[in-house]
């Protein structure tokens, strides 16, 4: 069975990689912004470092100004020197850097304009001599640290611009997991789990022996496909079930007519009354003793039917000629009927297989009688013998009521008879299921070939070679 509509699997799936994706995608985005995050950070504290510095440059600068001796001058020399060193590695922008070095430039200019002074000069002397050097040092020193405060400022509005960016993403993120999460919520109840519960309560239902319970063929395939089957099985047990019934009205059915005419015939005996004559007697002792062969036939199907289902069927194998079985069923059936002529188309040559022969013979048996049966109005029956390469090809053909298409197709099945041969003539439907059976067990196969009102013919191949069973 092929079912469209939407696939259980094929959802889950798709669902989970468009999840799967919208959440890498999400989290690389996080990701990247919490990178840039910790360099904005980085960049943040490497500029407040470099105000840090700039402000003691600055404020060594004017130590060295005001210093009162040559040695406080030394002293702060070698200060500004290594404040100077240390700010190479805080630079971030190329401003930054250009300004440092303009810085570094003007320091230096301004330290050899003292190293040039005497070691006595005064403080003033020194105020007055290094003033033009000093206030290009002191504007660079206080340049570095205004870019430094600049750099900051802008690297706190970049971390506030992606903060509000993580937000602008995370926040719809989320309210976008939120309502996948309520929609797949909502398709799993109204699309999976409602379809599954009304599948478990028809399977409930149908357990409780309610027969009429079926499930509905909705929601996933894969439910549809579970119902589907399930009502298969249902429908199936029911046929089942019902022809059960129907046999067990055929057999009673079966049984009740001879037993009537059993009834009808011992009757006609009484305890107060003279005997029949001798040809009334014989009479009655022969409808009984056909009445008892009708009975003892019904017994032997029912039982060839069960030890078939239950593979019990053995087969006593000899080598037989197929001429010559059918040449004795068609000995038994002709006595039997005056308004049927039995005609045999045989060849020249015998036909030798392996078969059991009493089970054969017993399919043979089974063929005749539906052709004589299901002939009502006469007419000829034939039995024909051929071989065709490796198989022994028997044929029972009749001119009686005939079969449709469709009924032809399950006439071999176990309790099956078509509307006319249950119009025509009583039985349960087990003569051509166990012949099918027997024929099959030989490793051969049973046909028909039939038109409503032009007779049908059934086709028995059975092999003839050694792979025969």
């Amino acid at each position: 069975m092929k079912t469209k509509g939407m696939n259980l699997r094929r959802s889950s799936v798709i669902v989970l990689v468009i999840t799967a994706c919208l959440a890498v995608m999400v989290a690389a985005a996080l990701v990247d912004m919490t990178a840039q995050l910790h360099g904005v950070a980085r960049r943040v504290g490497t500029a407040v470092e470099g105000v840090r510095i700039s402000e003691q440059i600055a404020l060594e600068l004017a130590s060295l100004r005001d210093a009162g001796d040559a040695m406080s001058r030394v002293s702060t020399e070698e200060d500004l020197t290594q404040l100077l060193g240390e700010a190479t590695h805080y630079v971030d922008s190329e401003r930054e850097l250009v300004t440092l070095n303009q810085l570094i430039v003007a320091s230096s200019s301004y330290l050899a304009a003292l190293r040039d002074l005497p070691a006595d000069a005064s403080s003033m002397r020194v105020r007055a001599d290094t003033r033009g050097d000093f206030d290009v040092a002191y504007r660079a020193a206080r340049e570095l640290g205004r870019v430094n405060v600049e750099q900051s400022r802008a690297l706190t509005r970049l971390a506030s611009r992606l903060d509000r960016n993580a937000d602008l993403i995370g926040i719809p993120a989320a309210l976008v997991f939120a309502l996948g999460l309520g929609a797949a919520a909502w398709y799993l109840q109204r699309r999976a789990f409602r379809p599954a519960l009304a599948l478990v309560g028809s399977i409930e239902r149908y357990a409780q022996g309610d027969r009429s319970a079926r499930a509905a063929e909705e929601g996933p395939v894969e439910f549809r496909s579970i119902a589907h089957r399930f009502n298969d099985m249902a429908s199936t047990l029911e046929d089942q079930r019902n022809a059960r019934l129907a046999f067990l009205a055929g057999v009673a059915h079966d049984l009740r007519n001879p037993l009537t005419a059993l009834r009808l015939a011992t009757e006609m005996i009484t305890p107060d009354e003279p005997l029949p004559t001798e040809a009334r007697m014989r009479q009655l002792f022969g409808r009984v003793q056909r009445q008892i062969d009708r009975m003892e036939r019904m017994v032997h199907d029912l039982m060839d039917a069960a030890r078939i289902e239950a593979g019990n069927l053995q087969l006593q194998l000899e080598t037989c000629d197929a001429c010559e079985l059918a040449r004795a069923m068609v000995d038994l059936f002709e006595p039997a009927t005056r308004t049927h002529r039995l005609v045999m188309d045989l060849p020249g040559q015998p036909v030798v297989f392996r078969c059991d022969p009493v089970r054969i013979e017993q399919v043979l048996t089974n063929l005749l009688n539906n052709a004589i049966k299901y002939s009502p109005q006469g007419g000829t029956v034939r039995v024909t013998v051929t071989r065709d390469e490796d198989s022994a090809v028997m044929a029972v053909s009749d001119q009686g009521i005939g079969m449709s298409n469709a009924e032809r197709e399950h006439v071999f099945e176990l309790f099956r008879r078509t509307d006319a041969a249950k119009a025509t003539s009583p039985g349960v439907g087990l003569g051509l299921f166990v012949a099918r059976r027997i024929v099959e067990a030989h490793g051969g196969h049973i046909t028909v070939a039939s038109a409503v009102g032009k007779g049908s013919t059934f086709t028995v191949r059975l092999p003839t070679g050694t792979d025969s069973p």
